[in-house]
């Protein structure tokens, strides 16, 4: 199991359009220990239909607009903006990670950003165009897996390795993934899918109930072979606590200044404050986790000693003495003869004398 745990606060639209507003959520991620800093780039045009409604989470957080359209124009950062914030995350030493909803900004985030990871959002994961031609660019790819069924994520997941395999040159460049559900047109991965994919368990439901995050379908994603996470929508850090136990090391949160602002996503974010307590809690969990060896740990040699028994004699024991009930008994502190071996014991001839209350000599 890694030793490593990526968390990645999700700015996502909670800038509001606004740099200045980005800026400082870039700062307070990196203040509260974030690994990674996360926003969506989309071209409103090419993301949905100029009717399409609003979902009622959007609704339910403020959004007086009256179809998505609208809404997206005004959480949109230019390339200019993007370009700027990413340098602040280099010198900052927190890598900026962008989630593309369109061709085009996959093209920006790989070609001018050149970012090396490249995350797809839960809403995407049917979109098969977007994560072949993400795994074709070589990079790494995040799939969240939010409102899925077991055999979309498989579809998904088959689909991002036909990609890479074109990236690696082993199917022609022109290759059509048209069919590649059907796994004898998707050759055996070449490298391990733990290298590059990553797949996140996620419940995408704004904030997420707490009986609704079904934090143990994380052992059905296991199958790929993917290093796994848990993108979180909840207000509290429960899930995510279970997540590493499960195995997860990546995970993503949203982060917002201000839980009330108006937008779609505030609602189910944390706060900076929130956020700190939230990456200190993953990682005192994943320090809890360990390495799962079972051994006595270094805090516990004390206790082993004086917690464990010995066997002392009951009453004086002569050479040549039967061993035996009336004349054992299992004390502390363990630093004698051991008590696992009491019944090896039992009707053995005493070679060595020992003083009624005092312990066998080995």
């Amino acid at each position: 199991m890694s030793s490593t745990v990526d968390i990645i606060a999700e700015i996502g639209v909670n800038h509001n359009g606004d740099l200045k507003l980005a800026k400082e959520l870039l700062l307070a991620a990196f203040e509260a220990g974030a690994t990674h800093v996360k926003i969506q780039m989309f071209d409103p045009k090419f993301l949905v239909s100029g009717d399409a409604p609003l979902a009622d989470y959007q609704v339910e957080n403020g959004i007086v607009t009256q179809s998505q359209m609208e809404m997206l124009e005004s959480l949109t950062l230019s390339r200019e903006d993007v370009f700027e914030l990413d340098r602040m995350s280099q010198r900052l030493g927190v890598p900026l990670l962008a989630t593309p909803f369109d061709l085009e900004s996959l093209l920006f985030i790989t070609s001018e950003l050149q970012h090396q990871t490249v995350k797809i959002g839960s809403g995407d994961l049917t979109f098969h165009q977007l994560i072949f031609e993400t795994a074709r660019s070589g990079v790494g790819v995040i799939i969240s897996t939010g409102m899925s069924y077991l055999d979309e994520v498989a579809r998904a997941v088959l689909i991002a390795r036909a990609g890479r395999e074109v990236f690696l040159g082993n199917l022609p460049i022109d290759f059509s993934p048209t069919q590649v559900h059907m796994k004898n047109l998707v050759p055996e991965a070449s490298e391990e899918t733990s290298g590059w994919l990553t797949v996140l368990h996620c419940t995408s439901t704004y904030p997420a109930p707490i009986d609704q995050l079904n934090i143990s379908a994380i052992q059905e994603l296991k199958t790929f072979g993917a290093r796994l996470g848990y993108s979180d929508h909840s207000q509290s850090s429960y899930g995510a606590i279970m997540a590493v136990a499960l195995g997860a090391s990546v995970f993503e949160k949203h982060l917002t200044l201000s839980r009330t602002g108006i937008g779609p996503d505030h609602a189910a974010s944390l706060e900076p404050k929130e956020f700190a307590s939230y990456v200190s809690d993953i990682r005192s969990a994943r320090m809890a986790l360990g390495d799962g060896v079972k051994r006595p740990q270094l805090s516990e040699q004390n206790v082993r000693s004086v917690a464990r028994r010995s066997i002392f004699a009951s009453r004086d024991i002569e050479v040549g003495d039967v061993y035996s009930d009336s004349n054992l008994l299992a004390l502390r502190p363990g630093n004698g003869v051991s008590t696992e071996g009491y019944y090896e014991l039992l009707g053995a001839t005493a070679t060595k004398r020992a003083s009624i209350g005092n312990p066998l000599i080995g």
